[in-house]
C-alpha cells in the first residue's frame, strides 16, 4: 500500500532508537494529523535559552527538578535555574562571569539541563522550524543524543538554505546526513536567508506581552550565556526599538537590559548608545547607577581609562546612596583594575577593599580572579 509522506515520517520517528531524530522535510508533511502524536514546540516562537529544552523543562515543572538543582547545580548558576523554573525570568547574577571560564560555564549549563531532562516523564516532542536554533541549542542536541534521556525529540528542518550563507544548522545537518536518525524528504532546495523573521511574531502580541517577551528573552539568554542567540536577538531589538509602544519607564529598563546584552556579546559601542540614553535623563536611581557602571566597564574595555574613572565615580556615588552592596563590590573591583599605579600604598588599599567587598558578597570567582591576577 502506498504510504503518504507524513506516514513515512511518523513511522521513522516511532522506530528511531535515538532520543534525537532529525527530519529534513517539506512543510506540507507536518499536518495536523501528524502533530497529534506529539507535544509540539515552534522554535520560531520560542525565545527561551537553549530552545526548546528549557521550555520543555518549564512545561514539566515540579519539585523534583528544583530539588535536583538545589543539590547538584553549579553554585553560581543555581539561582538562575531556580528563578527561571519558578517564574520564567532568570534572577540577576551580580558576579561578573570570567572570560576564561565561559566555555566551562556553558558546559555546566548544558550538563544540568541534560540531567533535568533525564528526570522528566517520557514524551514525544516535535520541534518545528528547527532552522531557527542557535549554536548553543545544537550543542545541547548533541549532548541529549549521547544521554539516556527517556523522551524523544524530533527536530523538523522545513527549509534549506543556499551554501553561500552556511549556518550552524546547515553544518549540523551535513554532519548528521549519514546517520540512522536522519531522514531527508526534500525534493527541491528552497533558498531562504536567515533574516530573523521569527522575531516579527513579537509584534503580533499585545503591547504588555511584547515588553515581557523581549525583556525576558534578553535577560534569560544573557544569564544562561546563550550568546549567539542573544546577539542575534539583541541586534533585532536594537533595529526595531523605535517600533515598540512601551511606557517611558519600560523603555528605560529595556534599554538597560539591551545594553547589558550587547555588552555581553562584545558589542561595546552599541551598548554605550543605550547606556547614554539612560544617564541622559539625569535621574540618580539604581538604573542610572548600573548604567554608569557599565559605561565605566565599556570605556575600560576601550582603554579610555579617564572616561572609565569618571563613570566609576558617578556609579559609586549612587551605589553608596542606594546602599547597593552587590554593585559596590563590583565597583571596587573595577576601581582596582583601572586605578593608576601611583603608589604601592594606594594600590594595596584598593586591592584590599575590592577583596573585602567581593568576599562579603560571596563573589568567589571574582575574588579569586583578583587575587590570582595580583599574584601573577
Amino acid at each position: 500500500m502506498f504510504e503518504t509522506q507524513w506516514e513515512i515520517v511518523q513511522k521513522f520517528v516511532f522506530a528511531c532508537k535515538s532520543s534525537v531524530c532529525i527530519l529534513r522535510v517539506p512543510d506540507s508533511v507536518i499536518t495536523d494529523e501528524f502533530k497529534k502524536d506529539f507535544c509540539v514546540i515552534d522554535a520560531c516562537a520560542d525565545f527561551s535559552p537553549f530552545k526548546p529544552f528549557l521550555s520543555v523543562i518549564s512545561q514539566n515543572f515540579d519539585e523534583k527538578l528544583l530539588d535536583y538543582v538545589e543539590k547538584n547545580g553549579y553554585s553560581v548558576q543555581k539561582e538562575s535555574f531556580l528563578s527561571f523554573l519558578k517564574t520564567g525570568l532568570a534572577a540577576l547574577r551580580y558576579d561578573i562571569p570570567l572570560a576564561n571560564e565561559l566555555v566551562y560555564e556553558q558546559n555546566r549549563f548544558i550538563q544540568t539541563i541534560v540531567e533535568l531532562l533525564r528526570l522528566l516523564p517520557e514524551k514525544k516532542y516535535l520541534i518545528l522550524n528547527s532552522q531557527c536554533l542557535s549554536k548553543e541549542s545544537i550543542q545541547l542536541i548533541k549532548a541529549v543524543e549521547k544521554s539516556d534521556v527517556k523522551s524523544k525529540f524530533a527536530f523538523c528542518f522545513t527549509s534549506e538554505k543556499n551554501d553561500l550563507d552556511q549556518t550552524e544548522s546547515e553544518k549540523f545537518l551535513e554532519e548528521y546526513s549519514s546517520k540512522s536518525n536522519y531522514l531527508h524528504l526534500m525534493t527541491k532546495v528552497v533558498s531562504i536567508a536567515k533574516d530573523k523573521t521569527e522575531y516579527k511574531l513579537i509584534f503580533d502580541l499585545p503591547p504588555e506581552k511584547q515588553y515581557e517577551t523581549v525583556f525576558k528573552a534578553l535577560r534569560n539568554n544573557r544569564i544562561f550565556m546563550v550568546l549567539e542567540q542573544l546577539k542575534d536577538f539583541s541586534l533585532w531589538v536594537s533595529a526595531n526599538f523605535g517600533k515598540f509602544d512601551f511606557e517611558e519607564n519600560e523603555k528605560r529598563q529595556l534599554s538597560l537590559e539591551l545594553a547589558r546584552a550587547l555588552y555581553s556579546c562584545s558589542l561595546v559601542d552599541e551598548a554605550i548608545l543605550y547606556l547614554n540614553d539612560i544617564v541622559d535623563t539625569q535621574e540618580e536611581d539604581e538604573t542610572a547607577g548600573v548604567a554608569f557602571y557599565y559605561l565605566a566597564m565599556a570605556f575600560a574595555f576601550k582603554k579610555s581609562i579617564s572616561l572609565s574613572q569618571k563613570y566609576y565615580v558617578l556609579a559609586e556615588k549612587i551605589f553608596q546612596k542606594e546602599k547597593n552592596l552587590n554593585y559596590l563590590a563590583l565597583d571596587a573591583m573595577l576601581d582596582f583594575h583601572i586605578a593608576k599605579r601611583i603608589s604601592a600604598e594606594d594600590t594595596m588599599a584598593k586591592y584590599q577593599r575590592a577583596l573585602d567587598l567581593l568576599r562579603q558578597q560571596g563573589f568567589w570567582n571574582n575574588f579569586i580572579s583578583v587575587s590570582v591576577e595580583t599574584c601573577e
